[in-house]
Parts: structure tokens; C-alpha cells; sequence
């Protein structure tokens, strides 16, 4: 069997990804005063570090907020940027963003065989 191959030559790979909320730290940034600008190490699970994202520190701050109001059970956490070439040769999530989506309450569930 042949198996074709080509290649495709990217500025950048736009990444969107939910976030388990038992693994955000919660003291990255101070809970007042100038929240600076936090940076996450992303690992995949058994492989080790992916790239570095530099977060703006008000945003964290808005998610960590938010987590802390709704729970995680209320939000989803979206992490989100372009996976682009870094210097020292770890990849860099440029423009990296977070924060907290809040999710669509469950709808009730209808009874059946009612008259």
C-alpha cells in the first residue's frame, strides 16, 4: 500500500481548548492590585511540557471569579491562542487568552406516559 503523504508550511496553529478546573492554580496572580502577566507551562498528560502561554492577569483574575462564584460544575474554562515556533525551542501560545464560559443550565426532564 502507498501512503501519500504531503506537507503544509503554517505562521501559526489556532488553538481552542477546554481546561479541567481542578487544574487551575488559584494563586497565579494576587487577589488584588496589579494582577501582571501569569504564565502556564502546557503538558499533554505523559508526554511533558507542549509550550508556554502568557495569560493577561486581569482576565485570570475574571475566570478565577467566575469559578469562584459558579463552581466548576457552572463554567467551562476556555483556553485559546496560536501555537506558534517559541524561542529556546518550546513553542509559545501567542495572544493566549482565558476565561470562563458559563454553561446552559440542563433542561428539566419531561416525565413520560402522563395522561
Amino acid at each position: 500500500m502507498n501512503e501519500r503523504h504531503a506537507t503544509i508550511r503554517l505562521k501559526g496553529l489556532k488553538v481552542a481548548t477546554p481546561v479541567a478546573a481542578e487544574s487551575i492554580p488559584r494563586d497565579l496572580v494576587p487577589p488584588d492590585g496589579p494582577a501582571g502577566n501569569p504564565a502556564l507551562t502546557l503538558e499533554f498528560e505523559g508526554f511533558g511540557p507542549v509550550c508556554t502561554a502568557v495569560l493577561n492577569g486581569k482576565s485570570y483574575r475574571r475566570m478565577l471569579k467566575a469559578l469562584a462564584e459558579k463552581g466548576p460544575e457552572g463554567i467551562t474554562i476556555l483556553l485559546q491562542g496560536t501555537l506558534k515556533p517559541g524561542p529556546g525551542g518550546l513553542p509559545i501560545l501567542e495572544g493566549a487568552g482565558i476565561s470562563a464560559v458559563p454553561r446552559a443550565p440542563a433542561a428539566p426532564a419531561v416525565e413520560e406516559g402522563g395522561t
